[in-house]
């Protein structure tokens, strides 16, 4: 623009803020709708605040978020409804809280989740509405809480997950309705529980089952296991059997579940209770 023989240039900057940083800030409670007029962010972290619970409808209207990282915010609980409608969601990050309870129906509508972090918690039961609504998570991290319940058909919403984490829990029996519908799980993490049951067949329709590592604590009524210990050299082994001191006992047939692909690796820490197998 020109006034006379002066020239005047305007420059306008425009800023887009599509991340909010809000750790750390003291915060103690999130209400529902709290973001309801950021349509345009992708990522939101609010670690390290005291947020005790995360309320019904607290992320509705982000429509563009990727992630949302939660953790170390001593969280207790996670209301239902409390992550819906989140089309473009892809991590979810809820480890190091004290995490006691998921409403059921908590995620729901999140076509693009890929991973949920919830190790380091205080979860003692998994019910079968705890992850309904997630058809595309990959991995779900659940080690280092006290689960030690697993309700049947809990995991049969996750069709394509391919990694599951339960270590160092409470669990102490593994049934084959613990993982219907995981059709395409790749890995399933349990050492660090003290497993006394075992029910056979419960892997016999993971055909794509590459790794599974277990602590079974032997007191000689696992007589499943007894079983496969006699087709030992019946087949090609890939599976190893080690004790508490990591003495190698004996090695397992690879395919001592019905649909072995050959080609799955499983690490068994065998814990002996006034029991010898022979």
């Amino acid at each position: 623009m020109y006034d006379g023989d002066l020239k005047y240039e305007y420059h306008v900057t425009v800023i887009l803020i599509f991340s909010r940083d809000l750790f750390s800030n003291q915060i103690t409670q999130l209400d529902g709708n709290a973001f309801i007029n950021l349509p345009k962010f992708t990522h939101i972290d609010l670690h390290y605040n005291t947020i005790n619970t995360i309320s019904a409808d607290t992320f509705v209207g982000l429509e563009s978020l990727y992630s949302i990282g939660l953790y170390q915010c001593v969280v207790k609980r996670i209301e239902s409804g409390a992550f819906r409608d989140l089309p473009k969601l892809n991590k979810l990050y809820l480890f190091l809280n004290g995490i006691t309870d998921i409403g059921a129906n908590a995620f729901q509508n999140l076509s693009s989740l890929k991973t949920i972090e919830l190790y380091h918690n205080s979860l003692s039961v998994i019910r079968n509405t705890t992850f309904s609504g997630l058809p595309n998570l990959h991995t779900l991290d659940l080690k280092y809480n006290n689960i030690a319940e697993i309700q049947p058909n809990s995991f049969s919403h996750l069709t394509n997950l391919a990694v599951l984490k339960l270590s160092n829990n409470e669990i102490n029996d593994v049934k084959k309705n613990y993982f219907n519908g995981l059709a395409n799980i790749q890995e399933i993490l349990m050492d660090g529980n003290e497993i006394t049951f075992l029910e056979e067949g419960v892997f016999q329709d993971m055909e794509n089952l590459t790794f599974l590592s277990v602590d079974l604590h032997c007191n000689c009524s696992i007589h499943s296991f007894r079983n496969w210990l006699t087709l030992v050299g019946k087949y090609e082994t890939t599976i190893k059997c080690f004790d508490i001191d990591g003495t190698l006992l004996k090695n397992l047939p690879s395919c001592f579940f019905d649909k072995c692909n050959g080609k799955t690796y499983i690490y068994f820490r065998i814990y002996l209770i006034n029991c010898i197998l022979q």
